[in-house]
């Protein structure tokens, strides 16, 4: 019995094209800051939410 499997490679997957390191830090700080914010903003809502029901 064999399983064979369609598309698939036996080789070395492709690798990615490279990136400079800068453009890995500004996506990183990117994430940082959008989540952040984000967090920032649900605090907000949650209080002001708890204030207008209490």
């Amino acid at each position: 019995m064999s399983i064979t499997f369609s598309g698939s490679r036996s080789g070395p997957s492709p690798e990615r094209p490279t990136r400079r390191v800068r453009h890995d830090v500004r996506d990183g700080f990117a994430v940082a800051v959008f989540s952040a914010l984000s967090s920032t903003a649900l605090a907000g809502a949650m209080l002001l939410l708890v204030r207008w029901a209490g």
